[in-house]
């Protein structure tokens, strides 16, 4: 199995975010920190334990996280993986607006 580390596409397994595609910015101490660009922006990090994230798919290569990383980045990667995989960002929570 392989393991979640930092530009790992995720999807959340539980909580609000249940079933939306995010990448992992930051591990340490069994947590992870990710976002979407969009929901969950890089300047207020969802902090989950790694328990309840799953890996989308080891073959998808980890997005490169650095300093210069944007919002609009993180839309347009998340949006190129659910493409590729054909996974749609499905979230009960989600409303209608």
């Amino acid at each position: 199995m392989e393991e979640i580390g930092v530009g790992s596409a995720v999807i959340s397994v539980n909580g609000r975010f249940a079933g939306r595609t995010m990448i992992v910015v930051r591990v340490h101490d069994g947590y992870a920190e990710v976002c979407d660009g969009k929901r969950r922006r890089l300047s207020a990090p969802k902090r989950k334990k790694l328990c309840h994230l799953r890996l989308l798919s080891p073959d998808i290569p980890p997005f490169e996280v650095n300093a210069g990383l944007t919002d609009g980045a993180l839309r347009r990667h998340i949006a190129s993986i659910r493409t590729a995989t054909q996974i749609p960002d499905t979230n009960k929570h989600d409303s209608k607006r």
